[in-house]
């Protein structure tokens, strides 16, 4: 069956490609008028597209730079254009979409094969993207007549959030094609973390200057998880680096577990995805004592497990919060009734919640869990699409792991992703952020999400480096 899937689609790449550029130039006749009709920065943009994209070209042919060290470095540049909506475009996005552009052009252009690098990962997010643009299309219908009306920019802004995800993973595995700019990319990773974690421990001036280097929205749950789990697979089974910088790097997670632990105590989305990850790193690392660990952990959890509640998990207004996420949900499960094969569409059920009172206010409100919010905007199919793909992510990682043996660079990359994987999973129960919702954390939580993307997708350019190694 996976060779038929890879046949058909190396068979009919040039009807897929082609199709795709009809699609993308509808889709541009709609959105550039709208765009250059409203008084915002992000026209201008689409004026200067092609001598940008001629520019930026130039700087990308540096072999796989511009392919990973100028995508991560520009997550954390604060650069940002106004779109018309609540949600501002940053410069991450830009250079993202600069590269994805230029990578599609090339395919059609110079008759660069698409290579299907790894089929079981391609085939459930291609059709979870090709789902999000179904979606999109029943969002145009009028679910409810009273609710007032999404503005389409927040709509196809909503759909540009899912597929750029998506083509994040794609450009990481097919397009990273020598470990040294895996390795590269990385550690911009791992340095963007550390300077975190710093400005938040070190006091006065010098703290807050650190603090300026990292722009709003980069410092979401995925610097936190992705950064100490990829740091720590380095750490504990690099045996090629050098002695000091492993432990620089077993010094990225343990501050990134004081910040999320103590400083910022009582936000759930900070530490208990990294402990989780943090938990599989080191039991892959370590199985037997990685276990007992394990075990003695979840005991001392368990012994005290009234106080971690009360010190840790109901702090503040977690409980309140805890219980209008869950009023929130029911809710959503509700409004999402009238459509839940496809979900409302991108960003739709936004302006439909103040038709539901919430504890007796009519007010709009999000669902604050990724997974309700995928109901919401995909209906079933695009959840359980969504599910599927990262079990298959997780089926590549154990599969690499248990193929390389040597303690080196890939095996720390695979095991660091296998425990960002999970990680992320449980983050994605609270909160948008994996794919972040316009209304909520928005296009500056992209900064954060796309890592998680980017470094999944090294999981396939890490299977290419092996497979030609073993060759």
């Amino acid at each position: 069956m996976r060779q038929f899937w890879s046949d058909l689609l190396i068979q009919y790449r040039g009807f897929f490609i082609r199709t795709f550029f009809v699609i993308a130039i509808l889709a541009m006749s709609i959105v550039v008028p709208y765009l250059l009709s409203t008084d915002n920065q992000l026209a201008f943009v689409f004026l200067l597209l092609p001598v940008l994209l001629i520019g930026f070209n130039s700087i990308t042919q540096w072999s796989g730079m511009g392919k990973s060290v100028v995508l991560i470095s520009a997550l954390f540049v604060g650069f940002e254009i106004g779109t018309g909506t609540e949600s501002s475009i940053n410069a991450g996005m830009l250079v993202l979409v600069g590269l994805v552009v230029l990578w599609l052009l090339r395919i059609v252009v110079q008759d660069t094969p698409a290579k299907i690098l790894d089929i079981e990962t391609f085939i459930p997010l291609s059709l979870f993207v090709i789902f999000t643009f179904v979606s999109f299309l029943a969002g145009q219908i009028t679910w409810y007549t009273f609710a007032e009306e999404t503005s389409i920019a927040a709509q196809i802004g909503g759909l540009g959030v899912f597929v750029l995800s998506a083509f994040a993973f794609w450009l990481s595995a097919n397009q990273v094609d020598d470990p040294f700019w895996l390795k590269s990319g990385l550690t911009v990773l791992m340095i963007a973390g550390l300077v975190y974690f710093l400005s938040r421990i070190v006091p006065g001036e010098p703290g807050r200057l650190l603090g300026l280097l990292i722009p709003r929205g980069a410092s979401g749950s995925m610097l936190f998880l992705w950064s100490g789990c990829m740091a720590l697979g380095q750490g504990l089974l690099n045996n090629k680096m050098h002695p000091f910088w492993r432990g620089v790097c077993l010094l990225i997670p343990t501050l990134a577990f004081y910040v999320a632990f103590f400083i910022l105590r009582g936000w759930v989305s900070g530490y208990l995805p990294l402990i989780a990850s943090i938990g599989i790193v080191v039991w892959l690392a370590f199985p037997k004592a990685g276990g007992v660990l394990g075990i003695a952990a979840v005991g001392a959890g368990a012994f005290q497990l009234q106080s971690i509640l009360n010190q840790y998990v109901f702090i503040g207004d977690n409980s309140y919060s805890l219980g209008t996420r869950l009023d929130a949900w029911g809710i959503l499960g509700e409004i999402t009734s009238i459509s839940p094969l496809f979900g409302l569409g991108p960003a739709n059920y936004y302006n439909i919640t103040p038709l539901f009172p919430i504890r007796g206010y009519a007010v709009q409100f999000n669902s604050h869990s990724q997974y309700v919010d995928l109901y919401a905007q995909t209906g079933i199919v695009g959840l359980v699409l969504f599910i599927w793909f990262f079990w298959r992510v997780l089926k590549l990682g154990w599969g690499l792991n248990t193929r390389i043996t040597e303690y080196n660079f890939e095996k720390g990359y695979v095991v660091g992703v296998l425990g960002g994987t999970v990680g992320t999973l449980i983050s994605a129960g609270l909160g948008d952020w994996v794919i972040p919702f316009v209304y909520n954390i928005g296009f500056s939580g992209f900064r954060s999400s796309v890592i998680a993307w980017l470094c999944m997708g090294g999981l396939v350019a890490i299977k290419q480096f092996y497979a030609a190694e073993t060759e």
